[in-house]
């Protein structure tokens, strides 16, 4: 049997009330992998992102909060530097991001003035 495919989602938020961040933290971490404070890595299977933006959807408060979701494709280049941490402060290492199958990397351009 083939195992569902499954769309990675890139998921940030900025919320203003300490309340509702608290909340918004405490629903994607049970749901998806904390890589910064305020970014989450969701894996999903196929139209599940639906759900999990409703269930962002109602913990915001959309004329104060900037939540934004960014669909990771197959090609797309996942790249980090500095020190990397998850929640539990847990280092995140080559092998912890290449269990969760990201083969891919954003890469940033640095430019000095």
């Amino acid at each position: 049997m083939s195992k569902p495919a499954q769309d990675r989602w890139l998921v940030a938020y900025d919320i203003r009330d300490p309340k509702r961040l608290s909340r918004m933290y405490r629903f994607l971490s049970k749901h998806a992998l904390p890589l910064q404070y305020s970014v989450f890595l969701a894996h999903t299977r196929h139209g599940q992102i639906d759900d999990l933006l409703d269930g962002v959807r109602a913990r915001i408060n959309p004329a104060q909060d900037d939540v934004r979701a960014y669909h990771l494709t197959g090609n797309t280049k996942l790249w980090a530097m500095g020190n990397q941490f998850a929640a539990d402060d847990a280092t995140l290492t080559d092998e912890a991001l290449n269990a969760l199958r990201i083969d891919t990397v954003i890469e940033v351009a640095w430019q000095s003035t």
